[in-house]
Parts: C-alpha cells; sequence; structure tokens
C-alpha cells in the first residue's frame, strides 16, 4: 500500500499524525478529514519497508482499510513534554479509582471525578460500574457498602494507599428509560469528605462545559485495571493512571440503545500516555468507564497559560469498542447538567 504520512498543522496537536492511502480524496475516503488541517511530510511504500516507522504497518494498513486513516503519537520537545506532565499531573488531583471490596478481595469498578458546589462535594462517573447488571440500566444498584476509593493518588509503583467507603451517600441519574451512562453520587459522610479533601481536590462545576467538536483535542482519564496492586491484610491499594490522547470520530457507528443528543465517539489508539508522560501500550480501557472526558484548548491571548485554563471536562466515558473497528464512548457534559438540575437534587444554582 502506498500512504501519506502527514502532521497537524493545529498548535495544540503538534506530536499528531495521520497516515492516509495515497490518491485518497480529503473527507469521506479519509474519515472526514480536511486538507487544511494537516500538512505533508512524506509518502511511503508499505511492501518495501524502506524507511523506519514508529507504528505498526499492519495495524496501520488495517486502521485505513477500515477508517480512512490511522493516528498516531510522536515524541514531544521538551517544552512540549513539560506542559504534558503538568496536565497529566493536574488531571490526577481530581480523578480517582473507585474499588468494589468483599472481603479479602478487590475488583476495580471504574474511574470517577470529584467536584464541589455550594459546599456540597459529588462524585461524577458511569452509571453501570454500579449496577448488578451492568448491561441492564434498570438493574438494581449494588451493595454500595461495598464501594471504597483510596485516600490519596499514588502509582502502583510509588507504594500503596489505604481504601475508605463512600459511607452515607445519595445517588442521583436521570430517571429511565432514558438510557444515559452518567451517574452523581453526593458524598455525605463528614470523615469521607475529610480524607478525601486531604489527599486529593475536588473541581468547581465552572471547570466543565460543552464541547467545541471542531477544534477540540480530547484526553480520556481513568485507572487501568492492569497493574493494580491490593494488599487484603493491611486494606491497601497501588493503581496507576493513563490519559488516552485521541480525537472525535469523524463517523457515528452503530450502538445499542443510541443517544443522538448527548452520545460522543472517539478513536481509540492503543498508544496511551502515563502520568508521568511515558507511553505505553494497551489492549482494552476496562476499569476508565465513568473517567472524565478533558478537551484541551487554547489559552486566551494574553493570559498566562496555566492547566486550569487550557483543559475543560465535556464528557464522561462510558465504554469501548475493539473490533475491527475501534472506537471510545462517552456522553456529553449536559447530560450531567441534566441530572444536577433536577429538583430532587435541590442544588440552589445548579450549573
Amino acid at each position: 500500500m502506498l500512504i501519506e504520512i502527514y502532521k497537524s498543522t493545529s498548535p495544540k496537536r503538534t506530536t499528531l499524525r495521520a497516515v492516509f492511502e495515497k490518491g485518497t480524496p480529503w473527507g469521506v475516503e479519509r474519515s472526514g478529514h480536511i486538507q487544511q488541517n494537516w500538512e505533508f511530510i512524506r509518502e511511503f511504500d508499505t511492501q518495501k519497508g524502506n524507511l523506519p516507522l514508529p507504528f505498526s504497518i499492519s495495524d496501520a494498513e488495517s486502521e485505513i482499510n477500515t477508517n480512512g486513516v490511522f493516528l498516531y503519537q510522536v515524541t514531544a520537545p521538551d517544552f512540549e513534554q513539560a506542559r504534558h506532565v503538568m496536565l497529566n499531573n493536574y488531571r490526577l488531583n481530581f480523578t480517582l479509582p473507585l474499588f468494589s471490596e468483599p472481603p479479602n478481595s478487590l475488583s476495580l469498578l471504574g474511574t470517577g471525578t470529584l467536584f464541589e458546589h455550594e459546599e456540597r462535594y459529588f462524585m461524577v462517573t458511569a452509571d453501570h460500574i454500579f449496577r448488578e447488571d451492568e448491561d441492564d440500566p434498570n438493574s438494581a444498584l449494588i451493595d454500595m457498602t461495598t464501594v471504597g476509593v483510596p485516600v490519596a493518588p499514588r502509582p502502583a509503583n510509588q507504594g500503596s494507599v489505604p481504601i475508605i467507603s463512600l459511607g452515607k451517600h445519595n445517588v442521583y441519574r436521570i430517571t429511565p428509560p432514558v438510557l444515559i451512562d452518567v451517574i452523581v453520587v453526593e458524598l455525605l459522610e463528614p470523615e469521607t469528605i475529610t480524607a478525601l479533601k486531604a489527599g486529593w481536590s475536588f473541581l468547581p462545576f465552572t471547570q466543565a462545559e460543552d464541547i467545541a467538536i471542531s477544534d477540540d483535542r480530547f484526553v480520556i482519564t481513568g485507572f487501568m485495571g492492569e497493574g493494580l496492586k491490593y494488599d487484603s491484610t493491611t486494606n491497601v491499594v497501588g493503581q496507576a493512571m493513563l490519559n488516552l490522547e485521541t480525537d472525535y470520530l469523524h463517523y457515528t457507528p452503530k450502538v445499542k440503545d443510541p443517544v443522538p443528543q448527548f452520545d460522543l465517539f472517539f478513536y481509540l489508539q492503543s498508544d496511551m500516555t502515563n502520568v508521568d508522560g511515558t507511553q505505553r501500550t494497551v489492549k482494552t480501557l476496562r476499569g476508565l468507564s465513568g473517567g472524565p472526558i478533558w478537551a484541551v484548548r487554547d489559552v486566551a491571548k494574553g493570559e498566562v497559560w496555566a492547566p486550569a485554563k487550557a483543559m475543560k471536562i465535556v464528557a464522561v466515558q462510558s465504554s469501548e469498542f475493539q473490533g475491527q473497528d475501534k472506537w471510545s464512548r462517552g456522553f456529553r457534559w449536559q447530560a450531567v447538567q441534566q441530572i444536577l438540575r433536577q429538583s430532587e437534587v435541590g442544588l440552589n444554582s445548579p450549573p
């Protein structure tokens, strides 16, 4: 196959590369991509293999044949790498893994994000992770007394931290039969809130907003099942956080129970970024369900760059598809807003 390699023209995507089959037109045959977003680097004959490439040729050919494009990342320059680490460390402050901890065992349920509003404390995550039947949104909640969270963020290779229960809490969701995989948990236990304040941080809801598909670069944040360390005798856990940089999927795949008003789909790439900026390849996003999907945006002209200004949460991660097509599904932040504006939540000024 003759391929063409391009680099992104966006200043927010300096490390992003795209591979297309030579001779295919921009638009539909290139998964909706337009020429102005890409700058040509070189072409390559995959049958000759006369140049070293930072990706698998077979993976690239498969993705191109299926989706019309193969996307990958290259190593960032030093200044970009420093900014990358700052953004990852910022996300780590508010994103935490959720566990189910029956006696003498532990399983990773998913990922949540902590928020504070009107001196009340919330956690936003995916609805299905708390269901007895994850495929049935109407099934009963699991025993929520078994749900636990670590008291501080610490990667698996840097020791372990204790797990605490959620304690008293309220659960809010959109009333079925609306099939939106988002749930909001209000934390009511003073001891739990105090412990999480000491080890983590709570975001204001102003740090989340609706999506701007045409210009956003996205990062899906969460904790993977791979690498989990747990000591049942001390009730401590060690877990590593991952961030997946990705882009909006340029077509709408077929899914069970679509919700066009809230559905978002993203490219699912195998190259993921650790919180320290290093790269690794993983085969599944299991554990990231419920995690925040961030949009990386330009800081306003004249303002000092800071992670809080460069990122907004725009969606909640829900699921993935790992067939011949690979994509990730999320739900717009508007779904969370709809939940918080229900009268039963009782906020004076809901976001």
